[in-house]
């Protein structure tokens, strides 16, 4: 009798552990977390500051569909000087400096362009900086990252008014993303 009730506790846990494992996600998922950036390097200037990315990723069951990381620099931030001379030019009438990094898969649902178009939407300008890019890309920090699937932009606005933009994921609820 008590070989019987022990091999049905066991026969019935191996079962609920094997089917809880056999269900797919059934729902289409939100994540959000931080990437840090700690310090740099330009030239002979060395720093400790951190770059904090949001990271915003939306999911169809276990395949990522979109994701997109955002930072502000500031006005003071040690991270401009990644940038060019001439891009620094073209800086200096941006209060407020925005770089994404989009998810950019070749076989991908969403196009890069929808953080392009709410960020324009808002009133920033977009330009690009390889120079920013080849630093961001070859970070320690970044390493994880893989710089052929993401799509790097910066983002201008001549004066700071928004910290976050609500980005639209077809099949999503829209979702505020802070930077």
């Amino acid at each position: 009798m008590c070989g019987i009730r022990i091999f049905s506790f066991v026969f019935l846990n191996v079962f609920f552990f094997l089917f809880s494992c056999s269900s797919p996600l059934s729902t289409n998922q939100y994540t959000t977390d931080k990437l840090v950036i700690n310090g740099g390097i330009s030239g002979k200037e060395i720093w400790s500051d951190q770059l904090i990315f949001t990271r915003a990723s939306w999911f169809q069951k276990a395949t990522l569909l979109y994701e997109v990381l955002l930072a502000d620099i500031s006005m003071d931030s040690p991270f401009r000087s990644w940038f060019s001379e001439q891009e620094k030019d073209f800086l200096k009438n941006c209060k407020q400096v925005v770089v994404g990094l989009s998810y950019h898969y070749f076989f991908a649902k969403i196009p890069t362009r929808n953080i392009q178009d709410e960020m324009r939407a808002l009133g920033f300008k977009e330009m690009l900086s390889v120079n920013f890019e080849r630093q961001i890309f070859n970070h320690s920090d970044a390493a994880r990252l893989r710089p052929r699937l993401y799509r790097v932009q910066f983002y201008c606005q001549e004066m700071i008014s928004l910290n976050h933009v609500t980005l639209e994921v077809p099949g999503h609820m829209s979702q505020e993303v802070a930077w």
